[in-house]
């Protein structure tokens, strides 16, 4: 899409790029990256995790660690719903114990990514779809839109008849007789609100 769009200033990395692990066939094709997923995620906390790390400390003093663990929590507790519902063998309560502990977990990568990436790419500015205060690195919103749902990978989004953008769960719009669903090159990309 970059490419397509011509955004030459804008550059792409994985975590191939920062982490490396010997004996990676190259070029590396999606299937083998997907075989050794586990191995970048071992080799990424195995080089760049912080240890000793106390991430209930972290969440407790220091703001940025704190804003995106309420992140991560808030995304967990609607993305997960379905999947570990709540009812005679979890209560809420332990519903919510469970989420945060997943999001602890994924804290404790995030400072290995980080200090990774830091590593990596040390003149770099480094964007982030998470809340900060700004002093490690910048949020930027991915989707220009009011709603609390603004990743793409998260959503869906939709063109409404004035002209503005709204993003929601794909099954917000499905389920809306008032939205069709326009393809781009045979693939679906977005919802449309249709002209009454």
């Amino acid at each position: 899409m970059a490419t397509k769009k011509k955004f030459k200033h804008l550059g792409f990395a994985r975590i191939k790029d920062v982490v490396k692990i010997d004996g990676l066939p190259e070029p590396l094709k999606e299937i083998s990256y997907v075989a050794n997923a586990t191995n970048f995620r071992c080799a990424l906390l195995n080089t760049y995790g912080k240890e000793g790390i106390d991430i209930d400390e972290e969440i407790a003093n220091n703001p940025d660690t704190r804003l995106t663990f309420q992140g991560y929590q808030k995304f967990l507790e609607s993305d997960l719903e379905h999947i570990y519902p709540t009812g005679e063998d979890r209560s809420s309560e332990e519903y919510k114990e469970d989420v945060s502990f997943l999001a602890k977990q994924m804290l404790t990568r995030g400072y290995a990514f980080a200090r990774a990436i830091e590593a990596g790419f040390p003149n770099h500015l480094r964007l982030s779809i998470h809340k900060s205060t700004g002093e490690q690195k910048i949020t930027m919103c991915l989707l220009d839109t009011n709603t609390g749902y603004t990743t793409p990978w998260h959503c869906s989004v939709a063109l409404m008849a004035d002209g503005q953008w709204l993003s929601a769960p794909m099954g917000e719009f499905k389920k809306n007789s008032n939205m069709e669903i326009v393809k781009e090159e045979g693939r679906p990309m977005y919802f449309r609100e249709k002209k009454v």
